[in-house]
């Protein structure tokens, strides 16, 4: 896995340089400057505001040409003009109209143009770039009567983008040196000169004629074109427009009809429509009033910003999971529009997004593609090996790839093939767990519990129900107490576990012996913990059955097959003298014998019954199997008048049908039945009964002998324990209803007993029915 991580690093870095560099040469080269110039528009278009009540434009309209004729107009209209505006007490007049050359209809025009702009003072007038000596540029100035007269000069150029749109100017430039205000810039100078101080840049050492600009600005258009007060130029000749409307006003006078004035389109146009120059001058003008002047954030600031964008985005994007990468690729180019919009809007800052969009577009595929095909590689290998080492069960491991198949559906074929084996996997190890006798549990390496049996949560005293999984193994643990004092802490945690092996006690079991040992893999490396809890008492339980076999082997089988070399050697040293004497001995032999044959088939028939396999019981019929054991038994029965009276019919005449092993039950039942006649006396009846019992079937086994003594009764189901003995019987070893109570238990019955001493004895065999 850490070479997966580190794969997987690597690829990220390698992404990361790559498009962090893409990114910033494209932020900063402007090589998505389309994009960014309509992302430009669409915010620009948000921050629409009203236009000023102080700035007036005198618009040269189609009307004002169809009443004064074509364009140009002689000066002395102009002057006219001007006589009507300082007439009004306007407070700066920008007369957008280039006056380079003499009016060639009417000399004397210029005259009275000359002396209008005279006597009102404050006339701003444009000046203009134009081809120079050299191959250079040059500013083309008003002519010396009109320079001389204007209170101040200013290019009236606008800057068109790559599309065709205007949306900035410059605030200064000029041949040499930026020494010249923009039109808007120097009517701000005239009308407010406190506050819009000269803005001349000298040249750095430029070759003269080279033509120099300054302080670029993006315009904030305040609405569409006109959206500023207009009136028509014709109408102020003709005294239509009252002279207050432009008291204390900016007047800006230029051309709007379309097709002779610089009309060019504006983010803001819309449906194709153009504004006038004299119209951006006005925006330009409001702008700087307003000190809301949008600025271009420098080019290696712009691409910087775009580096740390994309770098941020993919830092997100190695920790989060692909359908949130999507979603946070989608949320960071949504975030990242909302802050140009918000930077354009309250900090007068344009940022151009689209570079950064376009990597953050880009980031989140390339980084699917490399993190798919660095897990894609990982497991191939992983799948790979698991091939060869192969499953924990058999066939479980998944096959080799296959060449020519899709790729991606095999591989998920392998990752699931490999999926169900890892299923398949746990539950035969829990399965295994669960058939062990002792309480497991098993840690990972945090300490929490991922596999358990249900033996573990009953010997710790863990409420029914409440299922181990996911608690730490030393809160288990916790519960336990060391016997005979000691250290009560169990363990540590994590890789500080050692193991433990102790005798501990729960409020579920007396004695529990516990056994922590933690689980290594290749090299030592820490896996988890495997703890076990043993019941002592059941270990004691088990000691003292063995001891008890040994006894009974020492013992009860020994014992005759020691007489019977007893009366070998006797034989040998003496033989018998007679017929008679023969007889005798091997009569004596063949009673040991068979009583020794009879001590090993009880213990061979008590260890099939208690190893009984449920899952192989067969269905049978009851009755035919009672049936079966009276046929064997009724012999001796009849030896000693003993009478059998069975009674099967069940109370129907249908089969008595249970799920068992068919000879058990019949031996069983013949050792009922056997030591009914054993304990009976002479003459005395013997009754079998078979009922049904709910959905299942009852047995009755009753006698007319001696009886049982009620402190003996809790002795009958136990190893070794004996009938009581009387004169005319042999005591036996114990084991008949041992092997009848094992029996009955492997097939899910019960058995009870009830005597009085005299009255005979009953035994009670229950057991399940088939369902159906």
């Amino acid at each position: 896995m850490k070479q997966f991580h580190n794969r997987l690093l690597a690829e990220w870095r390698v992404l990361a340089l790559c498009l962090g560099l893409l990114a910033g040469l494209a932020g900063a080269g402007g090589w998505l400057s389309r994009l960014d110039l309509v992302l430009y528009d669409l915010a620009l278009m948000s921050w629409l505001r009203p236009a000023p009540d102080d700035i007036v434009i005198v618009a040269a309209d189609e009307a004002s040409l169809a009443a004064i004729g074509r364009w140009p107009w002689r000066r002395a209209v102009h002057g006219t003009l001007l006589d009507r505006l300082t007439a009004g007490g306007a407070r700066v007049v920008g007369l957008d109209i280039l006056l380079d050359e003499a009016d060639q209809a009417d000399g004397a025009s210029d005259g009275a143009l000359a002396k209008a702009m005279e006597q009102n003072g404050r006339v701003v007038l444009p000046v203009t770039q134009g081809p120079g000596e050299g191959g250079g540029a040059e500013a083309i100035r008003p002519m010396p009567a009109f320079a001389s007269r204007a209170a101040a000069l200013g290019f009236a150029d606008v800057r068109l983008d790559a599309d065709g749109i205007a949306r900035s100017v410059w605030l200064a430039e000029g041949a040499g040196r930026a020494g010249t205000p923009h039109f808007a810039y120097a009517v701000l100078q005239v009308a407010e000169p406190k506050n819009f101080p000269l803005l001349a840049q000298e040249s750095a050492g430029t070759a003269a004629g080279q033509w120099q600009r300054a302080w670029p600005m993006f315009i904030p258009f305040a609405g569409p074109p006109g959206h500023f007060r207009t009136v028509s130029y014709v109408d102020v000749l003709l005294g239509k427009v009252p002279a207050e409307t432009f008291r204390g006003k900016l007047v800006l006078v230029g051309v709007t009809a379309a097709g002779i004035g610089d009309n060019n389109p504006v983010p803001t146009s819309g449906n194709g429509r153009v504004m006038a120059g004299v119209e951006i001058s006005a925006n330009v003008i409001d702008a700087l009033r307003r000190d809301v002047a949008i600025r271009a954030l420098p080019a290696p600031l712009a691409g910087g910003v775009c580096v740390l964008v994309i770098l941020g985005l993919l830092a997100l994007l190695r920790r989060t999971s692909p359908r949130n990468g999507l979603l946070l690729s989608l949320g960071a180019g949504v975030a990242l529009v909302t802050f140009c919009a918000l930077l354009l809007r309250f900090g007068q800052a344009w940022f151009p997004p689209a570079a950064a969009l376009a990597a953050c577009a880009l980031a989140y595929p390339l980084w699917s593609w490399r993190r798919l095909e660095a897990a894609q590689r990982y497991l191939d290998g992983e799948l790979a090996q698991l091939a060869v080492d192969g499953g924990i069960l058999p066939g479980t491991a998944p096959a080799k790839l296959i060449s020519g198949s899709d790729a991606l559906e095999h591989r998920i074929e392998l990752v699931r093939a490999a999926a169900e084996g890892q299923r398949d996997a746990r539950r035969f190890l829990a399965d295994a767990l669960e058939s062990l006798p002792a309480g497991m549990l098993v840690a990972d390496r945090t300490g929490k519990i991922v596999l358990a049996n249900r033996r573990a949560a009953l010997l710790l005293g863990l409420r029914p129900g409440r299922d181990p999984l996911g608690v730490p193994l030393s809160e288990l643990l916790a519960r336990l107490k060391p016997v005979g004092g000691g250290d009560a802490r169990l363990g540590g945690g994590g890789n500080s576990w050692k193991a433990l092996k102790m005798e501990v006690s729960s409020g579920a079991a007396s004695n529990l012996l516990l056994d922590v040992a933690p689980c290594r893999g290749d090299g030592g490396r820490y896996l988890g913990l495997v703890a076990s809890l043993t019941d002592v008492v059941e270990l004691r339980v088990a000691q003292q059955a063995r001891d008890e076999s040994m006894r009974f082997l020492s013992h009860d089988l020994r014992s005759p097959l020691t007489t019977i070399v007893t009366l070998l050697d006797a034989a040998a040293d003496d033989p018998p003298d007679n017929e008679a004497e023969k007889t005798l001995l091997l009569d004596r032999i063949g009673s040991y014998a068979r009583r020794s044959l009879a001590l090993a088939d009880d213990m061979l028939r008590l260890g099939r019954a208690e190893a009984a396999d449920p899952s192989a019981f067969v269905e049978l019929d009851l009755r035919a199997v009672l049936e079966e054991a009276v046929d064997e038994v009724w012999p001796v029965a009849q030896a000693r008048q003993i009478r059998l009276l069975p009674s099967l019919s069940g109370d129907t005449d249908a089969e008595a049908l249970v799920r068992g092993d068919g000879e058990m039950l019949r031996r069983a039942f013949v050792n009922l039945l056997g030591n009914a006649v054993k304990y009976s006396g002479n003459g005395t009846a013997i009754t079998l009964g078979l009922a049904r019992d709910g959905a299942g079937w009852r047995v009755t086994v009753a006698d007319q002998g001696r009886g049982i003594p009620t402190d003996k009764l809790p002795q009958l189901f136990t190893r070794y324990g004996r009938f009581p003995a009387s004169q005319d019987y042999v005591e036996g070893i114990g084991l008949g209803l041992v092997i009848v109570k094992a029996v009955i238990d492997a097939h899910g019955g019960a058995i009870e007993v009830h005597s009085e001493p005299g009255h005979g004895t009953t035994f009670l065999v229950s057991l399940p029915g088939v369902s159906g």
